[in-house]
């Protein structure tokens, strides 16, 4: 491989204690016991990340045959039905969406994960997974949405259902929860940067193979497809099963490896695909082709989606300005060369933060009288107009006890036109004023319903402590004035 492209690929392959687990879980026995013992060596169960105690989960016959003596067995038994029950509550809640979807027409292809459980390998009765990923139809998308939160599924970010709604066809997919334990990623693509292709797309769902997930008949993609979904996420995971799957597809599933290539190529998935199986050849003694890795070597790849694919393994963590700059630059580069990037939510709706230095010296006529009660939810009419409007607003709230950002959706006529965000935080109790301003749409109606709602920070579980209500719950609220500017 060329030095340069070799140094790219490896940064980001799984590393520390995941790359050891992965070894203990797949490679050849040898390096698999002495994989384990350094795990053992320099980690501690209890203290263990989610991403690991998935894979020991994952692993845990493999574990036991490399180490039938240890004293970890009855903890990691334990480990293992307690994740296995939680992806059945997961399964059995994703279910009943699959039901309610197919009942409406909607064909359903489950992706990742649940795809490995769907078509019924042999590792996938350990195999946990944080929700379920399903792919609907660009055509069917809003009517997936709807019928998602006319069956009690909210979003996971705490979004209303108009922004939602708004949101269905822009972005390239969304988290919903319900419950304690339903998890879904409805997704509009199976990639979060992939070139377009329209044949691709199409040939997506014809080649699709039929399974069952909880019982429902679903579709799942083609071995190649399937593996290259799999690569595809791996650069923007900071979790491994993207590696469990695909050596279990290749281990199970002839692979038609010129198609495979074809398809990243194709896609431009090159580097992340390339990264993927070397990975797995070099590091894990997979049987990938040596040819297959060859032909990934010399594919051609632009300089934007280089870019794009550094920017996805910075995104594991927290990043710096540079490499946000680096991100923004890729963006604006892979756009152009025809590719679908994540689409950021404001640029679809105005996001708005609190206005520093407001001005409230206008006309008494376009001042609104409000009720200032305290609740969630409040409403207004405004007068109808021409587009350049906008609707300044006062809001009053009690300070919570711990730091947090608060966040309110405004629709006008049940259509999202803008989400408000801030951060409140102690001293408890005391009262905040933020002054916000939003722009109106353009209305041939003499009258436009405004409504500003309360939203979570994120989805609040039934189960959920009083300390994580207190942290992301949504915040009662007053609405002390209005004014058309």
């Amino acid at each position: 491989m060329p030095l340069i492209r070799s140094r790219l690929v490896r940064r980001s392959w799984p590393a520390g204690p995941i790359h050891l687990l992965l070894q203990a879980g797949l490679a050849p026995e040898a390096a698999a016991g002495r994989a384990w013992s350094v795990w053992k060596a320099t980690r501690e169960l209890g203290e263990s990340s989610g991403p690991e105690r998935r894979l020991i989960a994952a692993f845990s016959r493999r574990i036991e045959q490399l180490d039938p003596a240890s004293p970890l067995k009855p903890a990691i038994e334990f480990l293992t039905k307690q994740l296995w029950i939680r992806a059945q509550f997961t399964i059995g809640e994703a279910g009943d969406a699959v039901d309610r979807l197919s009942r409406v027409g909607i064909p359903i292809l489950v992706l990742k994960g649940g795809s490995i459980h769907a078509e019924g390998f042999a590792s996938a009765g350990r195999r946990s997974f944080g929700d379920i990923d399903i792919l609907v139809p660009a055509e069917n998308l809003l009517a997936a949405t709807d019928m998602l939160i006319a069956s009690g599924w909210s979003s996971a970010d705490g979004d209303s259902p108009a922004y939602l709604r708004r949101l269905a066809e822009a972005r390239l997919g969304t988290n919903y929860q319900r419950g304690d334990h339903g998890k879904i990623d409805l997704h509009a693509t199976p990639f979060h940067f992939v070139k377009r292709d329209a044949l691709l797309e199409a040939a997506l769902w014809r080649d699709a193979r039929p399974a069952h997930l909880a019982g429902r008949k679903v579709l799942v993609p083609d071995t190649e497809n399937a593996i290259l979904i799999s690569l595809a996420h791996a650069p923007i995971s900071g979790s491994a099963e993207w590696a469990l799957d695909v050596a279990t597809r290749i281990a199970q599933r002839p692979v038609d490896w010129g198609k495979l290539v074809d398809l990243a190529r194709r896609r431009g998935l090159v580097p992340s695909s390339l990264a993927g199986l070397s990975y797995l050849r070099l590091a894990l003694e997979i049987q990938v082709p040596d040819s297959v890795l060859a032909d990934l070597e010399q594919a051609p790849v632009s300089a934007g989606a280089w870019l794009k694919y550094l920017s996805n393994i910075s995104n594991r963590r927290p990043r710096n300005l540079a490499e946000k700059a680096v991100s923004r630059v890729a963006d604006r580069l892979v756009q152009r060369e025809g590719y679908s990037v994540f689409i950021k939510d404001q640029e679809e709706v105005t996001v708005t933060r609190p206005l520093r230095l407001p001005s409230w010296r206008r006309s008494p006529k376009a001042t609104i009288i409000v009720d200032a009660f305290l609740d969630e939810r409040h409403g207004l009419v405004v007068p109808g107009g021409p587009p350049g409007r906008r609707l300044a607003v006062r809001i009053s709230m009690a300070q919570p006890r711990l730091s947090r950002r608060v966040y309110f959706d405004v629709t006008a006529d049940g259509v999202a036109i803008a989400r408000l965000r801030a951060r409140l935080g102690p001293p408890e109790g005391a009262e905040k004023t933020l002054t916000f301003r939003v722009p109106l749409p353009e209305t041939q109606s003499s009258e436009t319903c405004i409504v500003i709602e309360a939203r979570p920070a994120r989805f609040v579980a039934p189960s959920a402590t009083e300390d994580f209500r207190a942290e992301f719950a949504a915040i009662p609220f007053r609405l002390l004035s209005a004014v058309v500017l």
